[in-house]
C-alpha cells in the first residue's frame, strides 16, 4: 500500500488534451502571441509549405517574414 502511494506522489497522472491545449495558449498568450484562423486555398497552402521546407522553418515564420517585409515597403 504504501508503496502505490509512493509511486503516486512520484509519478503525477497524465494530463489531458484539454488541459495541455489550455496550457499552451496560456503560454502563447503570455507571449504576446495572437491566434489567427483562416482557410487558405489549397494552391497558396502549397506554395506556403514549399517556402517553409525549402528555407528550412515553418509556416509561421515565413508568414511573419512576408508581413514585415511588406508592411516596411509599403509604410
Amino acid at each position: 500500500m504504501k508503496e502505490l502511494q509512493r509511486r503516486k506522489a512520484t509519478f503525477p497522472l497524465a494530463k489531458s488534451n484539454a488541459q495541455r491545449q489550455k496550457e499552451y495558449r496560456q503560454r502563447q498568450k503570455s507571449k504576446q502571441a495572437v491566434r489567427i484562423d483562416m482557410y487558405l486555398d489549397n494552391d497558396i497552402h502549397y506554395m506556403l509549405e514549399q517556402l517553409a521546407e525549402n528555407g528550412d522553418t515553418d509556416m509561421r515564420t515565413v508568414l511573419s517574414t512576408i508581413i514585415k517585409k511588406e508592411y516596411a515597403e509599403q509604410l
